[in-house]
């Protein structure tokens, strides 16, 4: 057997070393070199954003982040005058958090909306980055509301099938809108996040609206920050007209709080879902503050067409309203406690059953248990 050398052991560990040693020189060069691209592609594609969102915009001022979360910039025209702000802002979706980005002009008008980043699902949520979507916002001003079927006014139409994502980016707009409004109302950044006094000032314009018109929005704003409209929730909870932003418990279940026009509790209405016969059904459920079941809506199915399918029918949903407890799935009956499966669809109705009694459950932790059944 030879024996083994010194020399023999330390040549190849040394040209090992140096070998090492010049690769991670090439890799650190190679980084000098490139990190100052890197962030200029960083900028201009930034940068390629907000014009996308303020197309008037040609440059634009130091990015200021407010206590809130959300951050702003000044954009210019090619002559130097004020085009309009770019926001960022976020708000929570199906699959998680949707960053937004959302151009407005110098008189509050929405010029575009681009979304940053988000988890939702793809064929359904996802659709909130088609320009379809998107374009529903552009020049509308004011807050506004979800609506399944229309996109006139105030209103935004609802991505088919995805109530909650279109629901988050109209929310995270309306955040940007009231952080607009508090800016050009004189606000310091200190202050934008502050609800206006009732005894602000209106301008004249405001003035020539109806006194019941100010007495509305004054409630809405001083009794209720923290809360919107949100017309998809009021259609399980036909008591609620404000609600919160949806808040994700530990068992995925996530809730709204609802309040009436007076702002007193109105209930609450659930996020919820369980795996079908075909996969994930995806329910919002409405209860009140007795614990009782105010309405169940389908946001999200793929069950088979013409059975399972059947589950999105009001003559299902409706077999859940005015009852409390947790609930059972029957072949034959929806007497008490009990749910009339659709036909050949027992899978499929279960799984709503399902869904419904884990925001039974949820509402109970929320309430302390305070629930009829």
């Amino acid at each position: 057997m030879k024996k083994v050398s010194v020399k023999d052991i330390l040549v190849p560990t040394v040209a090992l070393f140096v070998f090492c040693l010049v690769a991670t020189a090439l890799l650190a060069g190679t980084n000098l070199i490139t990190v100052d691209k890197i962030a200029q592609n960083a900028v201009e594609k930034e940068n390629s954003s907000r014009m996308i969102v303020l197309p008037e915009g040609k440059e634009y001022g130091e990015v200021t982040v407010l206590e809130n979360g959300l951050t702003y910039c000044e954009g210019k025209d090619a002559d130097g005058n004020t085009a309009g702000y770019v926001f960022t802002t976020s708000a929570k979706g199906y699959g998680g958090a949707i960053g937004v980005m959302v151009g407005i002009d110098t008189e509050g008008v929405i010029t575009g909306i681009e979304i940053l980043s988000h988890g939702e699902t793809p064929g359904l949520g996802a659709n909130a980055t088609t320009d379809g979507f998107k374009s529903r916002f552009i020049g509308k001003s004011g807050t506004l509301t979800v609506d399944k079927n229309s996109n006139d006014g105030q209103n935004i139409q609802a991505i088919t099938a995805a109530t909650i994502t279109s629901t988050a980016v109209t929310s995270a707009v309306n955040k940007v809108i009231a952080e607009f409004e508090s800016m050009s109302s004189g606000s310091s950044e200190e202050d934008v996040t502050d609800t206006p006094s009732a005894d602000t000032p209106t301008e004249e314009g405001a003035q020539a609206t109806t006194q019941e018109s100010t007495e509305a929005t004054t409630e809405k704003a001083v009794e209720m920050p923290g809360f919107a409209e949100n017309a998809e929730n009021t259609a399980v909870l036909s008591e609620g007209k404000f609600f919160s932003e949806f808040k994700e418990l530990e068992s995925g279940v996530s809730f709204s709080e609802g309040k009436n026009e007076k702002g007193e509790a109105a209930g609450y209405v659930f996020n919820s879902s369980a795996e079908g016969y075909r996969g994930e059904i995806a329910v919002l459920v409405g209860i009140d503050t007795k614990g009782v079941i105010t309405g169940v809506e389908i946001l999200s199915q793929s069950e088979t067409d013409g059975l399972g399918s059947l589950i999105t029918e009001d003559s299902f949903r409706s077999l859940f309203v005015g009852k409390s407890g947790e609930l059972t799935i029957d072949k034959s009956s929806s007497e008490g406690q009990k749910i009339q499966a659709v036909t050949s669809a027992t899978v499929s109705s279960s799984a709503v059953v399902k869904a419904v009694n884990a925001a039974i459950k949820e509402f109970g932790n929320i309430t302390g248990g305070e629930n009829n059944g």
